[in-house]
């Protein structure tokens, strides 16, 4: 997949911002993973979520750019928190805290992106943190509303649609509205897992049926203009390829 679409983004969009969540029932580490992200993520201005259990973190309904769990906590502890977000079809980039490494093999999941030994090692964070964000650069844009930034995943983009001068970017928390153009936002979108379907809409290519030449998205049918249907047919061929690489 060529992420380099996503670097252009940031000069349109201007700042990040994310949010991130720690889940430890052990004060002290919590306390220790603020510090390392405030340094790491410093231009993104993080907000952070410190929890104690898992069931606490579950009941915030609070979702995360980047989630710390340990995998040992009284009751639900971190292995159950990962299942349940997976079950959720939640998309947040667990790093697993743990000094019990014989569990790594049940912590292993979709969205689990890497595991820090305890007691936590410098050298061993700061590896882990430079690859995330690496990741989370070339995985979102950022999105400015009301003079506040948002870091969005490419994932949960559902559809961006054309309102007069602005377009309305609908995703999988909530829909935003800016001032920007569709031409803008296909520059960016990579193709083919993006596409563009009329000269109003550009589609997360997920949502594609091409036998009824149509994007279901929830309540929501966006059919394909006659003049984009070629473009869409090769496009998603070009999608189911790579898909299954």
């Amino acid at each position: 997949m060529n992420w380099d679409f996503f670097a252009k983004i940031g000069s349109l969009f201007g700042g990040k911002h994310m949010e991130i969540g720690i889940c430890d029932d052990e004060k002290a580490y919590c306390e220790v993973m603020i510090a390392y992200c405030q340094k790491a993520f410093a231009e993104w201005r993080p907000d952070f979520h410190v929890f104690h259990s898992g069931d606490e973190m579950l009941a915030s309904n609070q979702q995360f750019d980047l989630l710390f769990l340990d995998i040992e906590m009284p009751g639900m502890d971190g292995i159950s928190v990962k299942d349940a977000l997976q079950d959720a079809r939640r998309s947040d980039k667990i790093i697993f805290l743990t000094s019990h490494e014989e569990r790594m093999r049940e912590a292993f999941g979709a969205n689990v992106f890497d595991f820090i030994s305890k007691p936590i090692v410098d050298a061993e964070v700061e590896r882990v943190l430079r690859k995330i964000k690496k990741i989370l650069n070339r995985h979102t844009v950022t999105i400015t509303v009301d003079g506040v930034t948002k870091m969005i995943p490419w994932d949960k983009i559902l559809y961006v649609e054309a309102e007069d001068k602005y377009v309305s970017i609908h995703t999988t928390e909530d829909n935003y509205l800016i001032r920007q153009t569709l031409n803008e936002w296909g520059d960016v979108l990579p193709e083919p897992y993006f596409c563009r379907c009329s000269r109003f809409c550009i589609i997360n290519m997920n949502y594609y049926n091409q036998k009824k030449n149509e994007a279901v998205i929830g309540d929501k049918v966006i059919p394909v203009g006659r003049a984009f249907k070629k473009g869409m047919i090769k496009s998603y061929q070009e999608f189911l390829r790579r898909k299954d690489e």
